[in-house]
């Protein structure tokens, strides 16, 4: 039985044998396992009919690796003949395997995922019955924690610390932390940020939205400009890639995902001496920029913008963080001799 994480391996090994992406002729590529090719198969099929027919936005690369995991569980049962067999004890089974370890709203978001493939299998006649309400998952209850942010103090002492490494690697992180704590950017946007997004004659950034898929502009802050300007001087290696963001060391090719840059500040936190409870990734920059200018008065209309929201609903999650406000404006608790509202203390009613 695989793990998660080598579902993830096979994954990046489907993409990397996909003869698109790898030019040359099909016999150089090393034959595909039977699971790995129809995963392969069946992957390439499904999100191309979930793009046209069910989403009318851009899959999230967390929606397709999600529907990924599942179909190569599945193994020989995904394909057209065994589908129609699929139970719900299988789908008991595939969550059983695939939930532990995870935060409760990452198992809410692998559930919510699951339905809705199971719906497209449904609407697509590839399964008998609809499954996906025997999918069961964790109850999200709105605000019902505070998220995690960095201090405005810790930020300072991570980049104080970051930017006297004045090596190539040192060069990218500081640019990377500089990028998180000025704009709030997703992880996923810092990671696909490409060299003809930053546009030095305009003096302004492009950013592509991880999460819509679309293109907003953030000016380029003096700051933001040079450290870019001294990692690609200084630091960056010479190759072809497109991307900003390449690794330290061999292969020299772009960072590859989220967690490659959650680990670069993880190790930055580490060698800076700051321990951080909770959140220690790119999100918690995230939360700590809409926090600061939450402080300082800034429309919640423009919050949203700088953070790629859609809706004022978004943007409000970070309202949460301004409990000093909050708490100036909080009523007294009423004590045992309040007057109800027919004249008499509650005391007297019991």
């Amino acid at each position: 039985m695989l793990v998660p994480g080598e579902v993830i391996t096979l994954a990046r090994c489907i993409d990397y044998c996909e003869p698109s992406t790898h030019p040359g002729p099909l016999s150089s590529h090393p034959p595909l396992p039977v699971s790995i090719s129809i995963a392969k198969s069946w992957r390439v099929m499904a999100v191309g009919s979930l793009k046209r027919a069910v989403f009318p936005r851009r899959l999230s690369t967390r929606i397709v690796a999600s529907y990924g995991c599942f179909l190569l569980w599945l193994k020989e049962r995904a394909d057209r003949e065994s589908l129609p067999l699929l139970s719900i004890a299988a789908i008991d089974e595939y969550l059983v395997w695939r939930l532990p370890g995870l935060r409760r709203a990452t198992r809410y978001g692998e559930c919510q995922c699951l339905r809705s493939f199971l719906r497209y299998l449904l609407a697509a006649n590839l399964i008998r019955r609809d499954l996906s309400p025997a999918v069961s998952g964790p109850i999200l209850y709105e605000c019902a924690e505070i998220p995690r942010a960095f201090t405005e103090q810790q930020i300072k002492v991570l980049l104080n610390f970051t930017r006297r490494d004045r090596s190539a690697k040192g060069l990218r992180d500081y640019a990377i932390l500089l990028m998180l704590a000025t704009y709030g950017l997703r992880a996923g946007e810092v990671v696909g940020l490409r060299l003809e997004d930053v546009e030095w004659r305009k003096d302004r950034l492009r950013v592509r939205r991880s999460k819509t898929g679309e293109e907003s502009f953030l000016p380029l802050v003096p700051p933001v400009g040079e450290a870019l300007l001294n990692y690609l001087k200084h630091g960056r290696p010479k190759t072809d890639f497109r991307q900003v963001f390449l690794r330290a060391r061999a292969p020299l090719v772009p960072l590859s995902s989220v967690t490659s840059l959650n680990a670069i500040i993880l190790a930055r936190l580490q060698r800076a001496g700051i321990e951080v409870k909770g959140r220690h990734g790119a999100h918690a920059f995230r939360f700590a920029r809409a926090m600061s200018l939450l402080r300082a008065s800034v429309p919640l209309k423009c919050i949203g913008d700088v953070l790629g929201h859609h809706s004022a609903a978004s943007t409000q999650v970070y309202l949460r963080f301004g409990t000093d406000d909050l708490r100036a404006i909080s009523l007294e608790v009423p004590g045992k001799e309040s007057l109800c509202r027919s004249g008499r203390t509650k005391t007297d009613r019991y």
